[in-house]
């Protein structure tokens, strides 16, 4: 019965391979999202949480070049950040200077009555640190990554649930906390950064991507903690480590028609110190699934999973499952 439940699972996922419908979607959109990156100095994209895991969303601080004749009114030529949440609001910030080069960019400041932070970009131009994150009153956390059309990043936000949860107490049964996910590639094997919460408690962690399936639409990627070589652990709480694997499924029709979704779902283990392992679940606020089949995970015993590594069981089911011609 165990497998039974994760096969209803795969079975509505993992179709023939094909990669037409990513290669169209690529062409179709190469020229319009060139021009885009043109006018801009940096694209940076990622994720937002509230540290109480009441409000999470996507992330884009787009920083254009600057130039002397932009109406300042307007806030043309102004870096601005939107934040897309899982509710469907959005918010946006500017910035409260100007850059004109990119060698100008270091350190920015955004902020309005929903939302402020700042934005500091350290000497070896990688990654952005932004701190002091408040959004309506409310600690939170943004993490973003450098994207562009040959390296293009992909944010998800969502959240885990304990289904052994042990008596812990920040993880009752039902309580759901922020789970997102960065992909550094929509397709094939690439990394992954995750962003947790337990409470009030923000953990960075690392994932990775592979063995990805193509049918019609959509393509389904199996990916886990770890970085595929040296370690599967995701994070560590409270020393001990965190292990999760899933799914990354997404749709591949061109921007625009109303049918693209990206989602993830699985299933994580914890080794804590006091409760023992804890076991749950994960999923996207945003839904490219079947979502009465990953509902059937919640009867999905996870003792058969081994103590090193929990989620062998599950990389077999998805290894050995037939594609459907």
């Amino acid at each position: 019965m165990k497998k039974f439940y994760l096969l209803i699972v795969i079975s509505g996922l993992f179709f023939s391979c094909t990669t037409d419908s990513l290669d169209n979607l690529e062409s179709e959109n190469i020229v319009a999202e060139l021009t885009a990156e043109n006018s801009n100095l940096a694209i940076y994209k990622g994720v937002f949480t509230t540290l109480d895991s009441e409000h999470r969303g996507i992330v884009e601080i787009n920083i254009p070049k600057a130039s002397e004749t932009d109406n300042t009114a307007k806030n043309e030529g102004y870096p601005k950040a939107t934040i897309n949440l899982h509710t469907g609001d959005v918010y946006k910030v500017y910035a409260s200077e100007k850059v004109f080069e990119i060698e100008e960019l270091s350190e920015l400041e955004f902020v309005s009555p929903n939302l402020s932070f700042k934005f500091l970009l350290t000497e070896d131009n990688g990654d952005p640190e932004i701190s002091e994150v408040q959004f309506n009153g409310k600690k939170s956390s943004i993490l973003v990554a450098n994207h562009t059309v040959l390296a293009p990043v992909t944010a998800i936000s969502g959240t885990y649930s304990c289904i052994n949860c042990n008596g812990h107490p920040f993880l009752d049964t039902g309580m759901t906390q922020t789970f997102n996910m960065i992909f550094s590639v929509a397709d094939g094997e690439g990394s992954i950064t995750t962003q947790t919460l337990l409470g009030s408690t923000e953990f960075l962690g690392i994932g990775y991507q592979h063995f990805c399936i193509s049918s019609g639409d959509y393509t389904n990627c199996f990916i886990k903690s770890g970085d595929g070589i040296t370690t599967n652990v995701g994070y560590l709480s409270n020393g001990n480590p965190v292990y999760w694997a899933g799914i990354h499924s997404f749709n591949t029709e061109p921007a625009g028609n109303g049918n693209n979704c990206d989602g993830m779902f699985g299933l994580w283990s914890w080794e804590s110190i006091s409760y023992g392992t804890l076991t749950g679940l994960f999923q996207s606020d945003s839904n490219c699934y079947d979502t009465p089949n990953f509902e059937d995970l919640n009867d999905f015993d996870m003792s058969e999973f081994s103590p090193t590594y929990p989620f062998q069981a599950v990389e077999a089911e998805l290894y050995n499952y037939p594609a459907i011609d």
